[in-house]
């Protein structure tokens, strides 16, 4: 059984790792919280074959996507592609030579879902029964 304290802490991750990205995800189509495209980096812009506003339109569907597997039962799996989306979107952050306090917020974040992973896996471990235990009727000695 997990101790409710950990599973109140859970559940409030996988919902902030789950609806967060969808509602991000879904701004990249209608720009109501920020233009996306101003956080991308020049590097990224000059070596990608396709617009600003389509790749965010790309990212969006991945955000939205990730999100959505958070809240599934692909939570552990979900959480660990949050995170490393996160660390991506810091180090494109970091290359644009501004927004460092973007970065460093997304890097704190991706630990975030680090920690959703790995409360996850105790999660599921805590669901596992545990193998009886033989005892030592079962131990067999030599003849």
């Amino acid at each position: 059984m997990l101790d409710p304290r950990l599973n109140s802490s859970w559940w409030a991750l996988r919902l902030a790792y789950g609806l967060v990205p969808i509602v991000a995800g879904l701004d990249k189509f209608t720009n109501l919280l920020t233009r996306w495209t101003d956080y991308l980096s020049p590097l990224a812009t000059r070596l990608l074959p396709v617009s600003p506003s389509s790749l965010m339109h790309l990212v969006g569907v991945v955000e939205i996507c990730a999100g959505v597997l958070v809240l599934t039962r692909f939570t552990r799996q979900a959480a660990w592609i949050v995170a490393a989306w996160l660390l991506l979107i810091a180090l494109n952050l970091l290359t644009t030579g501004r927004y460092f306090d973007v970065a460093a917020r997304d890097v704190v974040l991706a630990v975030g879902a680090f920690a959703l992973a790995q409360l996850t896996s105790v999660k599921e471990d805590a669901r596992v029964p545990a193998a009886a235990d033989p005892g030592p009727a079962a131990v067999r000695r030599p003849a």
